[in-house]
């Protein structure tokens, strides 16, 4: 018996492959659904924020940056991690961070964003 044939001889699958595929698909759209929403909801947050294209722009960068940068990371790892936990681990705070946005960002000048930069100079606080 190989060791593949083992492992699952030793350790069953207690998840059916439709329920793990489920799953695996509702991780997705959680993990998602913040780079998705976020640019359908920008002329919104423009228009309530008071910021430019843009700031608007680097929000956007930012974002796609932060990903760009963990993927080869978080890539490698899974050599030597349970790709699963990766999976979940990244799902999870990517989620974490989609709520912490939604809850607590309230545009320029609040909470730590710069307030004096050259774009959103001489503009009333929001």
């Amino acid at each position: 018996m190989g060791l593949a044939a083992s492992a699952i001889a030793e350790y069953p699958c207690r998840v059916t492959p439709s329920r793990l595929v489920t799953l695996v698909c509702i991780a997705q759209v959680c993990a998602q659904i913040g780079a998705y929403t976020w640019p359908a909801l920008l002329p919104g947050f423009i228009a309530d924020w008071h910021i430019t294209n843009a700031e608007a722009g680097w929000i956007t960068s930012l974002f796609y940056a932060a990903y760009t940068v963990s993927v080869p990371f978080l890539v490698t790892l899974t050599d030597r991690v349970d790709p699963r936990s990766v999976y979940l681990t990244g799902v999870g705070l990517t989620v974490a961070s989609h709520l912490g946005f939604a809850a607590f960002a309230d545009g320029p000048g609040a909470r730590g964003w710069p307030a004096s930069s050259p774009a959103s100079a001489g503009r009333a606080p929001t």
